[in-house]
């Protein structure tokens, strides 16, 4: 299920319709590698005398013959030059494995199949099989032009049916040869937006007031709107995508992921870090008061406390800081008090010691970055590592403590289709290797807590082996 922009949004966000079915180029087949990314400008300005690449236009009127389709289908479908338009990577010795012959059947009118390529320093050859007649790349001015695909390619959609005969030239000697594409629904977007809902006053700032009741909690917080738009041009088709925003702000990125998974049923995960930076005028002041950074009093002050967490918890909930429902609606008219169906956790990043967490003391701080490791599924758990092993209910990984229970761990992971990652505690790369031959090959497994604590390893020797 896809979210579906009001058209005068989306007429503000998107350009030029993207090509799906971009060239199909083999690129083990190109002279030069550096065709291959070529392929995807097919937005090429037109050359003299050549119109621009696009749909070919088709009348209610016109007989399109036998289609590769059931007719029925046709609205989802265009037709597209065959031989390739524009100014730019379209002639021949920029594509030379696209410069070959199309042989036409004139009386079946139909395109029946393909030549090989032509090495740069041989003319096009006319000569056809009886019957048929050679059609080339090759536009009214005389240039050597290519066609869209390479010959295997292009047989292929021969076979499918989907290349066909166009117009015939005046001559009567050669047609415009079109094929078959599905039309698509993405769309690019501009580089610049121009749409209402985009104001970062009023779907940035006003709405932050309304959320936290109260002014000037977090300078510039951009439009809740804004925010959305941009994670659907990269997930509006990865509904359990996960996101990770670095800067969280005013917590706008989170917001904005409950907004489309509230829109499209997704289930998106949005991953918040912020250092609970305090603004510069604030920090002199309380230095001056003596609270120090560290301190309760001053951390209080921070971008967290005052702005991330409580817009978070109120976009979530619903509900204000002070318990009030947050007034107002969406732009897509939901109330604000509605609140997500999401759930949300906070949690504070510090330093432990490495030979604590080495001896296995400090499990019930490192879990929670165990439950993240495995994808943030379910409620986060609170797990007792005095078990010989655990297996959360809501989450999709497991524990192994102790390596003598691992006959009873291994059957208890038979009955959980569900476990994805499994870390198994031991300082024995052999009895750690000998337990991973036992288990599916399917699982993701760690080594604790060898594997926690090299990934927390910076500007050291063992960081980079």
């Amino acid at each position: 299920m896809r979210v579906t922009l009001p058209p005068p949004e989306a007429d503000a966000l998107v350009g030029l319709r993207t090509r799906e079915h971009q060239d199909e180029l083999d690129g083990d087949e190109l002279d030069d590698p550096a065709e291959a990314a070529a392929d995807a400008d097919d937005d090429e300005p037109g050359g003299e005398g050549e119109p621009e690449e696009g749909p070919v236009a088709i009348g209610i009127e016109d007989d399109l013959g036998e289609l590769p389709f059931p007719r029925e289908e046709l609205p989802a479908w265009e037709l597209r030059h065959a031989r390739r338009r524009g100014g730019e990577s379209s002639y021949r010795h920029q594509r030379p494995n696209q410069f070959y012959a199309l042989y036409v059947d004139p009386a079946g009118g139909k395109v029946v199949g393909t030549g090989q390529s032509l090495p740069l320093d041989e003319p096009p050859d006319f000569t056809a099989p009886d019957g048929l007649v050679a059609v080339w790349p090759i536009d009214k001015e005389g240039n050597e032009r290519c066609w869209r695909y390479i010959p295997a390619t292009m047989q292929r959609l021969i076979d499918e049916g989907r290349v066909v005969l166009g117009q015939q030239s005046s001559d009567g000697e050669s047609w415009t040869i079109n094929y078959w594409v599905r039309k698509t629904e993405r769309k690019k977007y501009k580089t610049v937006w121009w749409s209402k809902q985009h104001d970062a006053g009023t779907h940035g700032t006003s709405l932050l007031h309304k959320f936290l009741e109260r002014r000037n909690a977090f300078p510039f917080p951009k439009s809740l709107y804004a925010v959305r738009d941009t994670l659907l041009s990269v997930v509006r088709d990865r509904p359990d995508a996960l996101i990770l925003d670095f800067f969280a702000g005013s917590g706008t990125t989170l917001h904005a992921t409950a907004l489309i998974n509230e829109a499209d049923g997704g289930r998106r995960r949005c991953i918040l870090v912020t250092n609970n930076e305090v603004d510069v005028k604030t920090a002199k002041r309380l230095v001056k008061q003596g609270h120090l950074p560290g301190d309760a009093e001053f951390e209080r002050h921070g971008i967290f406390w005052q702005a991330t967490r409580p817009r978070c918890e109120a976009a979530i909930t619903g509900r204000t800081p002070s318990g009030k429902p947050v007034p107002g609606r969406s732009m897509t008219g939901r109330p604000h008090s509605a609140g997500f169906e999401e759930n949300i956790e906070f949690l504070e990043l510090v330093y432990l010691d490495k030979d604590d967490v080495r001896q296995g003391s400090q499990f019930e701080a490192i879990e929670p970055a165990l439950w993240l490791a495995a994808g943030g599924v379910g409620r986060r758990p609170v797990s007792s590592d005095a078990e010989p092993f655990v297996l959360p209910e809501e989450s999709n990984y497991a524990v192994l403590f102790q390596r003598s229970a691992f006959a009873t761990f291994r059957r208890a992971l038979a009955k959980r289709p569900d476990i994805t990652h499994v870390f198994l505690v031991t300082d024995s790369e052999a009895a750690y290797a000998q337990m991973c031959s036992r288990l599916p090959a399917t699982l993701r497994t760690s080594m604790l807590y060898r594997d926690y604590l090299g990934n927390f390893r910076i500007n050291t020797p063992e960081a980079y082996r």
